[in-house]
């Protein structure tokens, strides 16, 4: 079974439209497995927002910088 991929997008806000269209095109890949996208917007209240941007980021096989 192939390992599925984090790709962690980091984005200035004014771009956040393209990031969703990136997310968009990317979500078949997702659907099946292949790969999971994560952004700041998938923080949840209450979380520690440094902390969890960290773990994502260490985790990432692939870092997008749009």
């Amino acid at each position: 079974m192939v390992p599925t991929l984090e790709i962690f997008c980091c984005y200035a806000r004014e771009d956040r439209p393209l990031l969703q269209k990136l997310k968009n095109h990317l979500m078949p890949l997702q659907r099946t497995g292949l790969i999971t996208i994560w952004s700041d917007v998938d923080i949840n209240a209450g979380v520690e927002w440094e902390k969890e941007l960290k773990n994502h980021l260490d985790a990432a096989h692939i870092i997008l910088l749009l």
